[in-house]
C-alpha cells in the first residue's frame, strides 16, 4: 500500500462483516469466550493490525489521521442483544481513546466515532455520504476525540 500511495495522511477502520446476516451478536447473558473471540479479532485484533500499518509513519512525520468508527453499543449506548459486539468494539473503543490521549503530543490525530443507526436505512441522514461530512469535519478540526452519531428521531 505504501508503494501506491506513499505517505498515509488518513486511516479510517470500520470493522463489519461482509454479510450483515452474519454479524453474529450474543446477548448479554449468553456471551461466552467462544462467542466473543471472532468478535475481538474484528474489532480490537483488526483495528490494531490496520493502525500498525500506518502508524509508525505518521508518528516520524509528526501528523497524520486515524478514524475508528463502531456501533454506538461500543460504550454510549447500552444494547444487551449486542452484547459480544459491545464488549469487543468497546475494547477497541477504549484503545482508540487512548491512543488519541498518546499521540496527540507528537501530532498524530486519532478519534472514535460511535455510529448510533443502520447506514442508510434511517433517512436521508443515515445516507453515507452524510456520514462521511463528519469524517471529514473531524479530520480538519482535530479536536475531539469521540463523535457520537445519531440520526434525529423523526418529530
Amino acid at each position: 500500500m505504501k508503494a501506491r500511495f506513499e505517505a498515509i495522511e488518513v486511516l479510517e477502520y470500520s470493522p463489519a462483516p461482509s454479510d450483515p446476516g452474519t454479524i453474529g451478536a450474543v446477548d448479554a447473558a449468553e456471551v461466552t469466550v467462544e462467542s466473543l473471540l471472532p468478535q475481538l479479532d474484528v474489532h480490537l485484533f483488526g483495528g490494531v493490525t490496520a493502525v500498525r500499518q500506518v502508524l509508525p509513519d505518521m508518528v516520524a512525520r509528526g501528523t497524520g489521521t486515524i478514524l475508528v468508527s463502531t456501533g454506538a453499543s461500543s460504550g454510549p449506548v447500552i444494547h444487551p442483544p449486542f452484547a459480544n459486539i459491545a464488549a469487543a468494539s468497546g475494547a477497541l473503543r477504549n484503545w482508540v481513546l487512548n491512543l488519541h490521549a498518546a499521540l496527540e503530543p507528537r501530532g498524530v490525530y486519532a478519534a472514535h466515532v460511535a455510529i448510533a443507526t443502520w447506514i442508510g436505512q434511517a433517512g436521508p441522514d443515515s445516507r453515507p455520504e452524510v456520514i462521511a461530512e463528519t469524517y471529514w469535519e473531524l479530520h480538519q478540526t482535530r479536536r475531539e476525540a469521540e463523535r457520537l452519531y445519531a440520526v434525529p428521531s423523526a418529530s
